[in-house]
């Protein structure tokens, strides 16, 4: 399924058996973590910190292609982000929010059509959905600000 960047696999938070599947397909390292996506600023505020700073980059960057890393509630850090894509905003409104990262192997360029989309990722997925859309293929822009300083780890 599109997003505003890339297409990409999404599952609800809550499933384990999800989460573990978009990592054995993807063949991703348990060490990298899957952002949230969230469908307004407002639902950051129940997974991570509110604070002047995170309120400031979540009103300048949101919805866009941004993901920001903030203090999570529950201590460590969460990767948020609100996509600029009114579909999938529709969707999380009745889902709620979904974990989520691009629809390609681990190391490989992240897909921009449906068509980029591997076969093997595709197969393995509950559900595909082709758009026909063309989306740029730059995945977002990763931010922490969990220190109270902005550190860029991915650029656009």
């Amino acid at each position: 399924m599109p997003t505003d960047t890339v297409y990409g696999l999404f599952t609800k938070p809550s499933s384990v058996e999800g989460i573990k599947k978009i990592y054995d397909i993807k063949g991703r390292k348990k060490n990298n973590p899957l952002i949230l996506l969230i469908p307004e600023i407002s639902s950051a505020w129940d997974y991570a910190q509110r604070t002047p700073l995170n309120e400031s980059y979540a009103s300048e960057n949101w919805p866009g292609p941004v993901t920001l890393i903030m203090n999570s509630l529950e201590g460590g850090t969460i990767g948020l982000r609100v996509p600029d894509f009114s579909p999938l905003i529709d969707i999380m409104k009745e889902t709620g929010p979904l974990c989520s990262t691009s629809a390609n192997i681990s190391g490989d360029l992240a897909p921009k059509n449906f068509s980029e989309v591997s076969s093997k990722i595709i197969e393995a997925s509950d559900a595909a959905l082709d758009t026909s859309l063309e989306l740029t293929g730059i995945p977002s822009e990763i931010i922490d600000i969990s220190s109270g300083e902005a550190k860029v780890l991915r650029n656009a």
